[in-house]
């Protein structure tokens, strides 16, 4: 049995904030440490932000493309069509009576 019962979710980043202290440390120069205490973000992720963005940058080109997006799209199974006809599928089934209640499906 755990310590705590109750789980702490760690919240979603802000990815505004992600952004503007990426543009902070690559444009002006800030310390990570000091773009963490000021936007609020967390360490690794700013510096996993960081050199992604190094990476896909040309330095040649000033122009800095810091923008954060979500990378857990990659876990999806289904397009968000194939996922509404599955679910219009489901919801003819159980129309047809193939025991599909609420609660199981």
């Amino acid at each position: 049995m755990p310590r705590n019962s109750d789980r702490i979710k760690k919240s979603k980043p802000n990815a505004d904030n992600i952004t503007a202290a990426a543009e902070a440390v690559l444009k002006d120069g800030v310390p990570v440490r000091i773009a963490v205490r000021q936007f609020g973000v967390s360490r690794t992720t700013l510096q996993r932000h960081i050199a992604f963005c190094k990476k896909t940058n040309n330095s040649e080109n000033m122009e800095l493309n810091c923008a954060y997006y979500n990378r857990c799209v990659v876990w999806t199974v289904f397009s968000k069509d194939e996922d509404s006809v599955l679910v219009q599928y489901f919801i003819i089934a159980r129309n047809m009576h193939f025991r599909l209640s609420k609660k199981t499906s």
